[in-house]
């Protein structure tokens, strides 16, 4: 079984959709010539890193691609190889994100689901806490998009909805949301913003609004991202040992 090699620009090997290497990237690296030694190695590119797990690899001539790519080399256990062929186990959280480049409007999504996975984490708050807490760093992420783009709160009926909204020239409009559905009525309001403007304030003033009160005490029912179930271990506990939040 083969050890796994990451490239990646995050700090963490788990949070590399935030700070992606595209396909496109990795393939410019590939066209420009990999060292010799890494002729016959496989790579996978995937979920904002490239992976390769081979039997043995010359991790130094790994992390000369890897700076190439402005990213760095780790294992399975989190360590950082260096293009001398050395590694050191350090602690990720003092390791800084590398090239925080726009995001692709494709890359929305798989980063936004990485914040909300980390934000999982932090059991202590309330889902819709994890849900805003993850929209306004998705929020802050510049993304290049040749149109508009739009950041949205909705509440009606019985959702809160947190979105980017793209323009695309020449098509349909792309709007990435997050969706929490709960069992009772909520109110209603929207308010939007466009981007280009920092959203600092406006995102403080929605975090000010009286339905928060409400939203903290409540459960979601089903929570989604880009239409696709987002993982809750909170609501998933409230399933099988149901209380109050």
């Amino acid at each position: 079984m083969g050890y796994d090699l990451r490239i990646t620009r995050a700090a963490w090997q788990t949070r590399s959709a935030e700070y992606p290497i595209s396909a496109r990237e990795w393939q410019a690296v590939v066209d420009a010539g990999l060292p010799e030694s890494l002729a016959d190695t496989e790579f996978i590119c995937h979920a904002g890193q490239v992976r390769t797990g081979a039997y043995t690899v010359d991790s130094g001539a790994l992390a000369e691609v890897a700076r190439r790519l402005g990213a760095r080399l780790l294992g399975d256990d989190e360590e950082e190889y260096f293009c001398d062929g050395s590694f050191a186990h350090s602690d990720p959280g003092l390791r800084p994100d590398l090239l925080v480049r726009p995001l692709d409007v494709e890359e929305v999504a798989p980063a936004w689901e990485s914040l909300l996975s980390w934000e999982d984490c932090e059991d202590q708050h309330p889902v819709s806490g994890q849900a805003w807490r993850a929209f306004t760093r998705i929020a802050e992420r510049e993304v290049a998009a040749p149109g508009a783009q739009r950041l949205t709160v909705r509440v009606g009926a019985a959702t809160l909805v947190l979105a980017r909204w793209f323009e695309t020239p020449g098509g349909a409009p792309v709007e990435v949301a997050c969706t929490l559905h709960y069992d009772q009525p909520l109110g209603k309001f929207a308010d939007s913003h466009e981007v280009g403007h920092p959203p600092g304030p406006w995102l403080d003033r929605i975090a000010a609004r009286p339905e928060w009160v409400a939203l903290h005490g409540m459960l979601p029912t089903a929570f989604t991202l880009a239409g696709e179930p987002v993982h809750s271990s909170r609501m998933l506990r409230a399933r099988h040992c149901p209380t109050n939040e």
